[in-house]
């Protein structure tokens, strides 16, 4: 990533620890603590794209 200069932030970044045990065989998230924090992952990852850093 770096090649391409990305430029990740502590809230475009999302670890799942257990990630097996929080998601069903159908793809639905079973825990709720997982959901959030991948919903904040997700807006802040949009943010990111949308509004580009003006310093890069």
């Amino acid at each position: 990533m770096k090649t391409i200069q990305a430029n990740f932030t502590k809230d475009t970044t999302l670890l799942i620890q257990g990630v097996k045990g929080k998601v069903s065989k159908e793809g639905e998230i079973a825990d709720a603590k997982t959901e959030i924090e991948l919903e904040r992952f997700i807006q802040s990852f949009n943010e990111r794209i949308t509004k580009p850093d003006k310093q890069h």
